[in-house]
């Protein structure tokens, strides 16, 4: 409601747009909401904004329409380090390309060693080795990497750590195992398919064949040795067993990637020649199917090479998937392009819905996709395809080549303008429209509901940005943003026929298929506040047709001076620390005489805190706020140890707000926050009720944060001499005595005192603490400023109270550029941490490592 009494509607949330509904191409009407459709027009809850539907860039010319081939697999991985392996196109060796490097090597061939030149001499063997065919490839996160062996049924299994050549496991007869794709599983083992036989294989991380008593098959029957000694029993040799891997209800599995929980996906692919050939997705779980298949396919607006808008279900033939970040990534048959699919394994959809992102690929080997520190790579054989030397790896790139619709209807709900004959005033729009795009106003307006929809919308002028910004005082639409685009801001038109109790509105929207407008919120003013009516005799509105045009030209005037009435009504929102606009903040301290620092206005989202509240959708806490709030209680308590404690807590607790927040949720709601009840009980403080004013809220607050017994980072500790020459925290026991030798003249140290702060503060940080006491020190005393781990010795240290173990302990792993040489201690790299295995460089030939 304005200064005038006119009142508005909103249509901002989510909840609110998805309430409209949406004019389809056949001229049906659907709800926002509705996801069985395909809209022109969609609601964005990451952006907070409505828009133009996004369409699916098809590319479709990159191989001239030839699908790749299953046999083309061959397998590859990435390493902890970065370091590319894979699986040379004859299958017989194995090529890697370090991090960092330009150009791929061999890194194991059968039968000759790495780089060993043909004309040199080389071994003689009476037996010729066998040259297996390989298949399948991994590398475990404990650092092996893991081959198969599809001549020999088994894998070859190198040990990344160390040298030497592979180890061979081979899979008995019994169990019929052909490798084909492999993937790391959590934990240091690896899942193995085989899609010849349709079934999966596991093995944790000792290369351990996981299964159960359900899935054993019998290698050799139990054996009794009737030659035996008279006076002593038979020899029984028992029956032997090994696993038979989990059975796969498919028709061609060629993929398997694993889940953080235990279940793998497993990529089915249909025969090309059904009537439906879409691939499908499989989850099991150790042999048992978790949940129905879903099929790669979605009802999507797409547009195609010579730009055709074509809305039809995308059907994906799959080459390969990934998964990352619950997402997965599906390569079309023909390897030009990765569609991707939203996927959150703990809440299984019962349909993929598919992302609008073009993700081409250009010259992929089709080798595989491979998920690497959430990112998706494929091998690029920039055309040389017989090649494993020239191969490199690329990471997936989203293009942005924006295709939108180019006009979206949109019909807002019946809104009540609770008067009979009520005129409706204007309407206000958040938004952003670009060049070579718009929106159009249409209204139609009843007394009677019923017939509403019986007349007929009628056009209203063309919005108009306003200069001044919205028309609600002190309020910006776009504070998140620090620089605005052109053409956004909040845009208004004046309502020229809209007459009656009800009114519904229809917005044309429009763009030209490459950008599209976004609207975040919509206020609809009613009745309007007629100037005429008001301030002017009668006489003015004896004539309907020059009443209607005066109405109308002083309701430009009623609008500006509305907004400086708003303004003046509202002001005493700028003498508010917690309602006054960022750019007063500083304005507001002034009064106070305090100076603020700009580290207080960014000091929050320099820590890292912005992308987690962001995700919350609230808003990054302004520090400055809390500061004007409390000044206040630092002048009363200046000089005072209360007094710095409080003002190094503003400046380095970034929980202030929330934990002011979680004490007025208490307030009313008793189960909520218990933690933090009992933390209040336990430090003698009293439970807030819901009749309780914001500034008791602030007082608790204050007395919370300075509780003796409660344990904080920031700690005042006086400083006294020993005979050692070392500091003893206040209070300590040690300091009074008969015993000589432990303490001498208690005011040797008069006056001094030290302040002990967390680990990791940043430079501009540490110069504000030094600031701040400085400040709110007596003049007379002297301090300094020092780490937790500064008086940390046995005896003297109140452990969890005056300093804390951990992350702000003195004994770190030292980084270069950021810790001092008697700060840390230096820890061993990788690998050389590692245990359990032969590291080379590191242990002596022969060695055996405990387990």
């Amino acid at each position: 409601m304005d200064v005038n009494g006119t009142r508005f509607h909103l249509i901002k949330a989510q909840r609110d747009w998805e309430a409209c509904r949406v004019e389809l191409a056949d001229g049906e009407l659907v709800y926002l909401r509705d996801d069985s459709q395909l809209k022109p027009l969609e609601y964005s809850e990451s952006v907070g904004s409505l828009s133009l539907s996004s369409q699916l860039p098809l590319f479709t010319s990159g191989r001239g329409h030839h699908p790749l081939s299953v046999s083309e697999r061959r397998g590859a991985a990435v390493d902890a380090f970065g370091n590319w392996y894979w699986i040379s196109n004859d299958r017989r060796s194995i090529f890697w390309r370090p991090f960092g490097a330009r150009r791929s090597s061999v890194y194991w061939r059968q039968g000759i060693a790495a780089g060993c030149p043909r004309d040199q001499f080389v071994p003689v063997h009476d037996e010729q080795p066998v040259i297996a065919e390989l298949a399948g490839l991994a590398v475990t996160e404990h650092h092996y990497l893991v081959v198969g062996n599809v001549t020999q049924s088994g894998l070859f299994v190198f040990d990344l750590h160390s040298v030497g050549e592979p180890k061979l496991l081979l899979f008995p007869g019994v169990a019929a195992f052909e490798p084909f794709d492999f993937a790391a599983a959590p934990g240091g083992g690896v899942w193995l398919l085989d899609h010849t036989h349709k079934r999966y294989w596991g093995l944790d991380r000792t290369f351990r064949v996981v299964s159960d008593a359900a899935h054993m098959e019998l290698v050799t029957p139990e054996k009794r040795f009737e030659f035996h000694p008279v006076d002593e029993p038979s020899l029984i040799l028992p029956k032997r067993e090994f696993p038979k891997g989990f059975a796969i209800d498919a028709n061609d599995p060629v993929s398997i990637e694993a889940l953080p929980d235990g279940n793998v996906l497993i990529l089915d692919r249909l025969d090309p020649s059904s009537p439906d050939p879409v691939s499908r997705l499989l989850r099991y779980r150790f042999g048992s199917q978790q949940s129905p298949a879903l099929r790669l396919t979605d009802e999507i607006e797409v547009v195609t090479d010579g730009g055709e808008k074509v809305n039809r279900r995308l059907d994906v033939v799959a080459h390969d998937i990934a998964f990352a970040n619950n997402r997965l990534y599906a390569v079309e048959s023909e390897g030009n392009q990765t569609i991707v699919f939203e996927l959150d394994p703990q809440n299984w959809p019962t349909q993929l819905r598919m992302s609008k992102e073009f993700l081409p690929m250009y010259y992929f080997g089709s080798r595989a996709l491979v998920s690497f520190r959430s990112n998706v790579f494929y091998d690029v054989v920039g055309g040389e395809t017989t090649s494993d030397a020239r191969v490199s790896w690329v990471q997936l790139q989203v293009v942005e080549q924006p295709q939108f619709d180019r006009e979206g209807l949109l019909y807002t709900p019946s809104l009540d303008g609770r008067d009979r004959d009520c005129v409706w005033h204007r309407i206000f729009i958040d938004g952003c429209i670009p060049p070579e795009t718009s929106v159009q106003v249409w209204t139609r307006a009843h007394n009677d509901p019923d017939l509403l929809e019986s007349v007929a919308f009628r056009r209203e002028p063309d919005i108009y940005l306003r200069g001044a910004g919205a028309e609600l005082p002190f309020y910006n639409p776009f504070s998140d943003k620090e620089v605005v685009p052109d053409r956004t801001g909040t845009w208004e038109v004046l309502f020229q026929q809209a007459h009656g109790r009800y009114l519904q509105l229809k917005l044309v929207v429009s763009g030209n298929g490459r950008t599209t407008p976004h609207l975040r919120a919509l206020r609809i003013y009613f009745p309007r506040f007629s100037y005429p009516k008001n301030y002017l005799p009668d006489v003015y509105l004896d004539d309907p047709e020059s009443a209607s045009f005066l109405e109308r030209m002083l309701a430009n005037q009623e609008g500006f001076f509305t907004d400086i009435e708003g303004k003046i009504n509202d002001v005493s929102m700028l003498f508010d620390a917690r309602t006054a606009t960022p750019e007063t903040l500083d304005w507001l301290a002034s009064w106070l005489g305090v100076m603020l620092d700009p580290l207080w206005a960014q000091i929050q989202r320099q820590r890292g805190l912005d992308e987690c509240t962001e995700a919350r959708g609230e808003k990054i806490a302004d520090r400055r706020r809390l500061l004007i709030r409390f000044t206040r209680k630092l002048y009363e308590r200046r000089g005072t140890p209360s007094g710095i404690l409080f003002a190094l807590h503003l400046l380095l607790d970034p929980r202030l707000e929330l934990t002011l927040k979680r004490l007025k949720t208490i307030a009313v709601n008793r189960d909520a926050n218990r933690s933090l009840r009992e933390q209040l009980k336990e430090v003698g403080l009293p439970i807030p009720t819901s009749s309780w004013t914001d500034q008791q809220f602030e007082d608790l607050l204050y007395d919370y944060l300075l509780a003796p017994r409660r344990v904080a980072k920031v700690r005042l500790v006086e400083r006294y001499r020993t005979r050692g020459g070392r500091g003893l925290v206040a209070g300590d026991p040690t300091r009074t005595g008969s015993d000589e030798s432990t303490t001498t003249a208690p005011d040797a140290f008069a006056h001094n005192f030290s302040v002990l702060v967390p680990e990791g503060l940043s430079a501009e940080e540490a110069a504000m603490v030094e600031r701040i006491t400085n400040l709110e020190k007596p003049a007379h005393s002297a301090f300094d400023v020092r780490r937790f781990w500064d008086f940390f010795r046995v005896g003297e240290t109140r452990l969890g109270i005056d300093t804390v173990l951990g992350e702000d302990s003195r004994f770190q792993k030292m980084v270069v550029g950021r810790s001092y040489l008697a700060e840390g201690y230096l820890y061993p790299s990788h690998p050389m941490d590692v245990a359990e295995r032969v590291i080379a460089d590191r242990d002596r030939v022969g060695h055996t490592p405990p387990l």
